[in-house]
Protein backbone atom coordinates (compact mmCIF):
# COMPACT_ATOMS: atom_id res chain seq x y z
CA UNK A 1 0.00 0.00 0.00
CA UNK A 2 2.71 2.35 0.87
CA UNK A 3 4.47 1.68 -2.72
CA UNK A 4 1.32 2.50 -4.28
CA UNK A 5 0.70 5.86 -2.47
CA UNK A 6 4.14 6.61 -3.43
CA UNK A 7 3.43 5.96 -6.72
CA UNK A 8 -0.01 8.17 -6.68
CA UNK A 9 2.05 11.19 -5.03
CA UNK A 10 4.65 10.84 -7.18
CA UNK A 11 2.06 11.19 -10.27
CA UNK A 12 0.46 13.70 -8.71
CA UNK A 13 3.65 15.82 -8.37
CA UNK A 14 4.68 15.11 -11.86
CA UNK A 15 0.94 16.30 -13.05
CA UNK A 16 1.49 19.34 -11.06
CA UNK A 17 4.88 20.04 -12.36
CA UNK A 18 3.69 19.63 -15.56
CA UNK A 19 0.90 22.06 -15.56
CA UNK A 20 2.78 24.70 -13.67
CA UNK A 21 5.33 24.19 -16.82
CA UNK A 22 2.65 24.70 -18.81
CA UNK A 23 1.23 27.33 -17.47
CA UNK A 24 4.37 29.31 -17.89
CA UNK A 25 4.91 28.27 -20.99
CA UNK A 26 1.49 30.05 -22.37
CA UNK A 27 2.45 33.34 -20.29
CA UNK A 28 5.96 33.20 -21.84
CA UNK A 29 4.20 32.52 -25.36
CA UNK A 30 2.17 35.36 -24.61
CA UNK A 31 4.42 38.06 -23.49
CA UNK A 32 6.69 36.95 -27.21
CA UNK A 33 2.97 37.46 -28.72
CA UNK A 34 2.54 40.97 -27.35
CA UNK A 35 6.41 41.97 -27.97
CA UNK A 36 6.22 40.80 -31.44
CA UNK A 37 3.01 42.96 -31.97
CA UNK A 38 4.39 45.89 -29.98
CA UNK A 39 7.52 45.99 -32.36
CA UNK A 40 5.41 45.65 -35.62
CA UNK A 41 3.74 48.93 -34.29
CA UNK A 42 0.73 48.46 -35.65
CA UNK A 43 -1.36 50.49 -33.13
CA UNK A 44 0.47 53.37 -34.17
CA UNK A 45 0.07 52.50 -37.25
CA UNK A 46 -3.60 52.54 -37.67
CA UNK A 47 -3.84 55.40 -35.48
CA UNK A 48 -1.88 57.37 -37.86
CA UNK A 49 -4.07 56.27 -41.22
CA UNK A 50 -6.83 57.36 -38.30
CA UNK A 51 -7.80 54.03 -37.22
CA UNK A 52 -7.22 52.33 -33.93
CA UNK A 53 -7.23 48.75 -33.99
CA UNK A 54 -10.04 48.11 -31.87
CA UNK A 55 -12.06 50.39 -34.04
CA UNK A 56 -11.11 48.74 -37.36
CA UNK A 57 -12.07 45.34 -36.08
CA UNK A 58 -15.49 46.78 -34.47
CA UNK A 59 -16.31 48.53 -38.15
CA UNK A 60 -15.44 45.44 -39.56
CA UNK A 61 -17.85 43.06 -37.72
CA UNK A 62 -20.93 45.92 -38.05
CA UNK A 63 -19.86 46.02 -42.22
CA UNK A 64 -20.17 42.13 -42.13
CA UNK A 65 -23.86 42.07 -40.33
CA UNK A 66 -25.04 44.92 -42.67
CA UNK A 67 -23.89 43.78 -45.55
CA UNK A 68 -25.80 40.63 -45.23
CA UNK A 69 -28.97 42.20 -43.65
CA UNK A 70 -29.01 44.27 -47.01
CA UNK A 71 -28.43 41.46 -49.34
CA UNK A 72 -31.29 39.89 -47.47
CA UNK A 73 -33.84 42.31 -47.77
CA UNK A 74 -32.42 42.30 -51.38
CA UNK A 75 -33.78 38.80 -51.77
CA UNK A 76 -36.84 39.45 -50.07
CA UNK A 77 -38.01 42.45 -52.32
CA UNK A 78 -37.04 40.47 -55.25
CA UNK A 79 -39.03 37.03 -53.74
CA UNK A 80 -41.70 39.90 -53.16
CA UNK A 81 -41.83 41.28 -56.86
CA UNK A 82 -41.20 37.91 -58.69
CA UNK A 83 -38.06 39.79 -60.77
CA UNK A 84 -35.59 37.13 -61.96
CA UNK A 85 -33.95 35.51 -60.67
CA UNK A 86 -35.71 34.44 -58.39
CA UNK A 87 -33.82 33.79 -54.94
CA UNK A 88 -33.57 30.40 -53.72
CA UNK A 89 -33.95 29.30 -50.14
CA UNK A 90 -29.97 28.68 -49.99
CA UNK A 91 -28.93 32.36 -50.35
CA UNK A 92 -31.25 33.45 -47.35
CA UNK A 93 -29.66 30.58 -45.33
CA UNK A 94 -26.01 31.75 -46.58
CA UNK A 95 -26.21 35.44 -45.42
CA UNK A 96 -28.39 34.28 -42.75
CA UNK A 97 -25.20 32.28 -41.33
CA UNK A 98 -23.15 35.40 -42.20
CA UNK A 99 -25.21 37.33 -39.76
CA UNK A 100 -25.23 35.13 -36.95
CA UNK A 101 -21.19 34.67 -37.12
CA UNK A 102 -21.01 38.06 -36.47
CA UNK A 103 -23.46 38.34 -34.39
CA UNK A 104 -21.23 35.58 -32.49
CA UNK A 105 -18.28 37.54 -32.61
CA UNK A 106 -20.27 40.34 -30.46
CA UNK A 107 -21.36 38.05 -27.90
CA UNK A 108 -17.80 36.35 -27.54
CA UNK A 109 -16.40 39.88 -27.46
CA UNK A 110 -18.63 40.55 -24.97
CA UNK A 111 -17.90 37.64 -22.50
CA UNK A 112 -14.38 38.38 -22.89
CA UNK A 113 -14.37 41.87 -21.91
CA UNK A 114 -16.60 40.73 -18.48
CA UNK A 115 -14.04 37.59 -17.95
CA UNK A 116 -11.46 40.49 -17.78
CA UNK A 117 -10.34 42.13 -14.91
CA UNK A 118 -13.33 44.48 -13.64
CA UNK A 119 -12.09 47.97 -14.03
CA UNK A 120 -11.50 48.53 -10.53
CA UNK A 121 -9.20 45.66 -9.03
CA UNK A 122 -9.31 46.69 -5.60
CA UNK A 123 -12.11 48.06 -2.43
CA UNK A 124 -12.96 51.09 -1.13
CA UNK A 125 -12.11 52.53 1.89
CA UNK A 126 -13.44 55.13 4.40
CA UNK A 127 -13.00 57.84 2.66
CA UNK A 128 -14.41 56.84 -1.09
CA UNK A 129 -10.85 55.79 -2.37
CA UNK A 130 -9.72 52.53 -3.64
CA UNK A 131 -7.04 50.45 -2.43
CA UNK A 132 -5.74 47.45 -4.27
CA UNK A 133 -6.27 44.08 -3.73
CA UNK A 134 -3.24 42.31 -2.41
CA UNK A 135 -0.69 42.05 -5.50
CA UNK A 136 2.45 39.37 -5.90
CA UNK A 137 4.65 41.38 -7.39
CA UNK A 138 5.12 45.47 -7.17
CA UNK A 139 6.76 47.82 -8.99
CA UNK A 140 8.30 51.28 -7.13
CA UNK A 141 10.27 53.87 -8.67
CA UNK A 142 12.58 54.57 -6.10
CA UNK A 143 12.93 58.24 -3.92
CA UNK A 144 11.59 57.60 -0.51
CA UNK A 145 12.06 54.73 1.43
CA UNK A 146 9.48 55.53 3.48
CA UNK A 147 6.70 55.66 1.09
CA UNK A 148 8.48 52.41 -0.81
CA UNK A 149 8.28 50.68 2.79
CA UNK A 150 4.45 51.91 3.25
CA UNK A 151 3.43 50.27 0.10
CA UNK A 152 5.48 47.17 0.52
CA UNK A 153 3.80 46.03 3.79
CA UNK A 154 0.44 47.04 2.29
CA UNK A 155 0.82 43.86 0.12
CA UNK A 156 3.40 41.80 2.14
CA UNK A 157 2.50 41.95 6.05
CA UNK A 158 -1.36 43.31 5.31
CA UNK A 159 -2.57 40.94 2.26
CA UNK A 160 0.40 38.41 3.00
CA UNK A 161 0.55 38.34 -1.57
CA UNK A 162 3.77 40.03 -2.12
CA UNK A 163 6.36 37.84 -3.73
CA UNK A 164 8.51 40.36 -5.65
CA UNK A 165 9.47 44.10 -5.66
CA UNK A 166 11.07 45.92 -8.63
CA UNK A 167 13.26 48.73 -8.16
CA UNK A 168 13.75 51.73 -10.80
CA UNK A 169 15.98 54.21 -9.09
CA UNK A 170 17.57 57.71 -11.05
CA UNK A 171 20.83 57.56 -12.37
CA UNK A 172 23.47 60.62 -12.46
CA UNK A 173 22.37 61.97 -15.71
CA UNK A 174 20.75 65.64 -15.32
CA UNK A 175 22.54 65.85 -12.02
CA UNK A 176 22.13 70.08 -12.29
CA UNK A 177 18.38 70.01 -12.80
CA UNK A 178 17.06 66.46 -10.60
CA UNK A 179 20.10 66.18 -8.15
CA UNK A 180 21.86 62.76 -7.82
CA UNK A 181 21.04 59.34 -7.88
CA UNK A 182 18.45 57.50 -5.87
CA UNK A 183 20.76 54.43 -6.05
CA UNK A 184 21.84 54.97 -2.51
CA UNK A 185 18.25 54.94 -1.33
CA UNK A 186 18.21 51.14 -2.29
CA UNK A 187 20.10 49.89 0.90
CA UNK A 188 17.85 51.07 3.16
CA UNK A 189 14.78 49.53 1.23
CA UNK A 190 16.43 46.53 1.03
CA UNK A 191 17.56 46.38 4.84
CA UNK A 192 14.19 47.30 5.73
CA UNK A 193 12.51 44.18 3.16
CA UNK A 194 14.83 41.92 6.07
CA UNK A 195 13.63 43.34 8.82
CA UNK A 196 9.92 43.28 7.31
CA UNK A 197 10.34 39.46 6.78
CA UNK A 198 11.82 38.73 9.68
CA UNK A 199 8.77 41.04 11.52
CA UNK A 200 6.22 39.03 9.59
CA UNK A 201 8.30 35.71 10.26
CA UNK A 202 7.62 36.46 14.49
CA UNK A 203 4.28 36.93 14.34
CA UNK A 204 2.80 33.99 12.11
CA UNK A 205 4.82 31.96 14.93
CA UNK A 206 3.19 33.77 17.50
CA UNK A 207 -0.64 33.53 16.28
CA UNK A 208 -0.19 29.99 14.66
CA UNK A 209 -0.24 31.79 10.86
CA UNK A 210 1.59 30.18 7.53
CA UNK A 211 5.26 31.80 7.25
CA UNK A 212 5.88 33.94 4.06
CA UNK A 213 9.00 33.58 2.04
CA UNK A 214 11.31 36.23 2.04
CA UNK A 215 10.63 39.24 -0.48
CA UNK A 216 12.84 38.87 -3.60
CA UNK A 217 14.22 42.66 -4.46
CA UNK A 218 15.06 43.08 -7.68
CA UNK A 219 17.08 46.52 -8.18
CA UNK A 220 16.53 47.48 -12.23
CA UNK A 221 19.23 49.69 -14.26
CA UNK A 222 18.64 53.47 -13.14
CA UNK A 223 16.89 55.50 -15.46
CA UNK A 224 17.18 59.23 -16.77
CA UNK A 225 15.40 61.57 -14.41
CA UNK A 226 14.32 63.44 -17.18
CA UNK A 227 13.12 61.00 -19.76
CA UNK A 228 9.83 59.39 -18.85
CA UNK A 229 10.97 57.21 -22.47
CA UNK A 230 13.66 55.05 -20.15
CA UNK A 231 10.98 54.54 -17.30
CA UNK A 232 8.03 53.85 -19.93
CA UNK A 233 10.69 51.04 -21.74
CA UNK A 234 11.66 49.87 -18.27
CA UNK A 235 8.03 48.93 -16.55
CA UNK A 236 7.13 47.79 -20.21
CA UNK A 237 10.00 45.15 -20.19
CA UNK A 238 9.25 44.37 -16.40
CA UNK A 239 5.83 43.35 -17.51
CA UNK A 240 6.83 41.02 -20.18
CA UNK A 241 9.67 39.32 -18.77
CA UNK A 242 7.47 38.62 -15.36
CA UNK A 243 5.97 35.32 -14.77
CA UNK A 244 3.25 36.92 -12.99
CA UNK A 245 0.16 38.28 -15.39
CA UNK A 246 -0.67 42.01 -15.50
CA UNK A 247 -3.18 41.89 -12.61
CA UNK A 248 -0.70 40.32 -10.17
CA UNK A 249 1.56 42.98 -10.51
CA UNK A 250 1.35 46.98 -8.84
CA UNK A 251 2.97 49.90 -10.27
CA UNK A 252 3.52 52.59 -7.50
CA UNK A 253 4.43 55.71 -8.96
CA UNK A 254 4.89 57.71 -5.62
CA UNK A 255 8.35 58.03 -5.42
CA UNK A 256 10.62 58.95 -8.60
CA UNK A 257 10.79 62.65 -10.38
CA UNK A 258 8.16 63.53 -12.35
CA UNK A 259 8.59 62.60 -16.14
CA UNK A 260 9.60 59.02 -14.55
CA UNK A 261 6.12 58.74 -12.99
CA UNK A 262 4.67 60.20 -16.70
CA UNK A 263 6.64 57.25 -17.82
CA UNK A 264 4.75 55.06 -15.72
CA UNK A 265 1.62 55.84 -16.06
CA UNK A 266 1.62 56.09 -19.68
CA UNK A 267 2.90 52.05 -19.53
CA UNK A 268 0.16 51.25 -17.81
CA UNK A 269 -2.97 52.42 -19.38
CA UNK A 270 -3.69 49.47 -20.76
CA UNK A 271 -6.55 47.99 -18.42
CA UNK A 272 -5.13 45.29 -17.19
CA UNK A 273 -2.35 47.44 -15.31
CA UNK A 274 -2.90 48.56 -12.08
CA UNK A 275 -1.83 52.01 -11.08
CA UNK A 276 -1.47 53.18 -7.43
CA UNK A 277 -0.06 55.56 -4.76
CA UNK A 278 0.70 56.54 -1.56
CA UNK A 279 -0.29 59.70 -0.30
CA UNK A 280 1.37 62.19 2.41
CA UNK A 281 0.06 64.48 4.63
CA UNK A 282 2.67 66.81 5.92
CA UNK A 283 1.02 68.30 8.42
CA UNK A 284 0.45 64.75 10.63
CA UNK A 285 3.79 63.52 9.47
CA UNK A 286 1.12 60.26 8.01
CA UNK A 287 1.32 58.17 4.89
CA UNK A 288 -2.40 56.81 3.91
CA UNK A 289 -2.90 54.26 0.59
CA UNK A 290 -2.02 52.95 -1.31
CA UNK A 291 -4.78 54.13 -3.49
CA UNK A 292 -5.59 53.20 -7.70
CA UNK A 293 -5.57 55.38 -9.45
CA UNK A 294 -9.35 54.08 -11.02
CA UNK A 295 -10.19 55.77 -14.24
CA UNK A 296 -12.58 55.00 -17.40
CA UNK A 297 -10.21 52.87 -18.76
CA UNK A 298 -12.54 52.36 -22.36
CA UNK A 299 -11.12 55.89 -23.59
CA UNK A 300 -7.42 54.16 -23.02
CA UNK A 301 -7.97 51.21 -24.39
CA UNK A 302 -7.63 53.14 -27.85
CA UNK A 303 -3.95 53.22 -27.54
CA UNK A 304 -2.71 49.80 -28.50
Amino acid sequence: MSVAKQGKDAIAQIVTSTNKGTQAIARRCGSAIAGFSSSLQLGRIFRWVGLPIRVLVGLTIAGLIVDNLLKLLEFGIKDFLKTTPIPIPENYLVHSLMIVVGLGLIMAMSVGFKLRRPLTQGRFSKNGLTQPDGKKGLILLVSNPASAIFAIKYHYETHRTLETVWLIPSDDSHGDQFGSSSKDKIPDIQKQCEELYLNVQKDAASKNRPTLPPLKVIVEKGVSPADAQETFSTVNKIYRQSHYSADEIAADFTGGTKPMSVGMIMACLNRDRVLEYVSFNPATKQSFGPYIIDYQHSAFDLIS
